[in-house]
This record gives C-alpha cells, structure tokens and sequence, in this order.
C-alpha cells in the first residue's frame, strides 16, 4: 500500500510542478503555494480543507488553480505521513 501511495505522490508532485512551470515541486508549502495561487490572481484566505474547498467551487477561481488545489486536495487525503 505505501508504494502505490508513494507512486501517487510522486505522481502529483510532477504534475504540480508542470502546472506551476517549475516554481514548485510539490504543494506542502503553505507560503509558496498561497503565493502561486495568488500569483495566478486568485487570493486565498488560508490553506486549509474548507478555504480550499471554497475555491474549487468559486467561479471566479482559474482552472489551473483549481487543479492545483485539486492535486493538494488529493495529496492531503493520501499523505504517506497518515499511514
């Protein structure tokens, strides 16, 4: 189970690091991605499970913002800390 979770990690973290042109490779970062985010012209107030769960559903978010809010979403659910 912790290498398919290790293998999905991985995973994510290639794409972040796609969508974000390479300025991060991962979403851990409190500070970088709140700034990426804001970058993208999208201010978020935190970044915890609810603020985030409110951006995916405002319209006013960018879809690549919501992807890479998505790829947290998902990397906070299977971290490899939690197993």
């Amino acid at each position: 189970m912790l290498l398919i979770l290790l293998s999905s990690t991985v995973r994510c973290n290639k794409k972040i690091y796609e969508i974000t042109n390479g300025s991060m490779d991962s979403t851990g970062s409190r500070a970088k991605a709140t700034a990426w985010v804001a970058e993208q012209g999208y201010k978020l107030k935190a970044y915890d499970k609810a603020t985030i769960a409110e951006a995916l559903d405002d319209p006013s978010a960018t879809k690549i913002v919501k992807q890479f809010l998505k790829i947290r979403q998902s990397l906070s659910r299977t971290s490899t800390k939690k197993v």
